[in-house]
């Protein structure tokens, strides 16, 4: 059976939102799969909460880790049960991408620390600048200096882990994207999400953005595409796929053609 794309599920969208317009793993597929015939086909879903036991490393070729409404500091089981999982692929080096939740735990499960803000969440529409080492990175230095992105989080990157490199940072986080050795990236902001899902929690988290002196209704009407943002997805296909080949030879369903 050929190697697979690996999405890996930890947690879903609000239900309502997702009888609508499905859920993370759907808008990450989307994102991945965007001008590309066959790209469905090299895509597994994995439910690492619901599930049980996670897939052999060997069996796949690139892992995308979704957001979660769970906070990584609550060290639920099945959370140190992926980071576990997590170092055994970055030591492997298995391209990663975590994303929001997936990019906290990614660092956290490499040595860095996780926790809430003092100035509050991150959320909605945000412009992020690349810092000057980005500009080798593989992703990112396909980039503009200067991009929006969508968020949605209360908990944050406080220290990287040994070895990992800043890319992009915003005027509340430090640390948006980073990367860790030659094949993993974690980025805080949801490359996945457009402006309505962005709305979607917003609207969800009126108490808590004004108990942190944050209008919704503002950040609302704020909302807008982020097409740069959008194509991380994309790129880190793309990188997944030419390191499958490149550097381990096997017979990798790839997301090409």
């Amino acid at each position: 059976m050929p190697k697979q794309l690996l999405i890996l599920k930890v947690g879903s969208t609000f239900p309502e939102l997702a009888a609508t317009r499905g859920d993370f793993e759907d808008w990450i597929a989307d994102g991945l799969c965007r001008g590309h015939a066959r790209a469905r086909s090299a895509i597994r879903v994995v439910n690492a909460v619901q599930d049980g036991p996670l897939p052999s490393l060997t069996d796949v070729w690139g892992i995308v880790v979704t957001g979660s409404h769970a906070m990584v500091t609550d060290d639920a089981p099945w959370c140190r049960a992926v980071a576990m999982w997590l170092r055994d692929a970055i030591t492997a080096q298995v391209p990663t991408l975590g994303i929001c939740f997936g990019h906290q735990l990614l660092a956290q499960a490499a040595g860095g620390t996780v926790g809430y803000h003092d100035d509050g969440p991150e959320m909605g529409r945000v412009l992020a600048h690349a810092l000057p080492r980005a500009t080798d990175d593989p992703i990112f230095g396909r980039l503009p200096a200067a991009f929006h992105t969508l968020n949605g989080h209360f908990q944050f990157v406080h220290q990287l882990p040994p070895g990992a490199v800043a890319l992009v940072t915003t005027e509340r986080d430090s640390c948006h994207a980073f990367r860790l050795g030659n094949a993993a990236w974690g980025v805080q902001f949801h490359p996945e999400f457009d402006e309505t899902v962005t709305a979607v929690y917003l609207d969800q988290s009126r108490d808590a953005l004004g108990a942190a002196g944050l209008d919704a209704q503002q950040l609302i009407a704020q909302c807008a595409p982020t097409p740069v943002a959008a194509q991380v997805l994309g790129l880190f296909r793309e990188f997944a796929t030419d390191y499958a080949r490149e550097t381990r030879g096997h017979h990798a369903n790839t997301l090409s053609g």
